[in-house]
């Protein structure tokens, strides 16, 4: 257990170095598009990855607009009817929130606007009750996309947040 804590701990400390801020230039220089569907999940089955790792127990997926890490309703929903109850049925759960943008924009906007998002769903989980020495957010910007393509449809999929649940 003090080993997985340590690791989740230098998880969190790395991360947190990360800058927190988006740049007006940044934003000025991006493209806007409609908005795309939100909510989507996938549940992941528990996985042994080892004596000293931990086990992956669920993942669940979010979707954010263009240019924006704020949580609507279809996300508030998500966090309140399928991520707290499994936080809650697990009482040795640490959560780590993985945020992602699409292609477009600067690396440097895109890490940042990960980020943004990954700690706007941390801020939430947070205010609803779970310790947030139990949250980890990171952003991987647009690397890692899911679809690769160059279109509205890939991006929107890539504009995302994934909640992963380890024991």
């Amino acid at each position: 257990m003090q080993k997985k804590l340590l690791s989740f701990l230098l998880i969190t400390t790395i991360t947190y170095s990360c800058s927190n801020g988006l740049s007006q230039k940044d934003n000025e220089n991006k493209a806007t598009t409609p908005t795309d569907k939100v909510v989507n999940e996938t549940k992941v089955e528990s996985k042994k990855t080892g004596k000293n790792k931990q086990n992956e127990i669920a993942r669940k997926v979010m979707y954010f607009e263009t240019n924006s890490f704020a949580l609507n309703e279809e996300n508030n929903n998500l966090l309140k009817t399928q991520i707290f109850p499994l936080i809650q049925s697990e009482s040795r759960v640490l959560i780590l929130v993985e945020g992602y943008c699409d292609e477009r924009g600067s690396s440097l906007y895109n890490k940042r606007l990960g980020k943004k998002r990954a700690e706007a769903v941390k801020k939430f989980l947070v205010q609803s009750g779970i310790k947030s020495s139990k949250i980890s957010a990171i952003s991987y910007g647009e690397n890692k996309p899911v679809d690769l393509g160059h279109d509205e449809n890939a991006w929107s999929k890539n504009r995302r947040v994934e909640i992963v649940l380890f024991n």
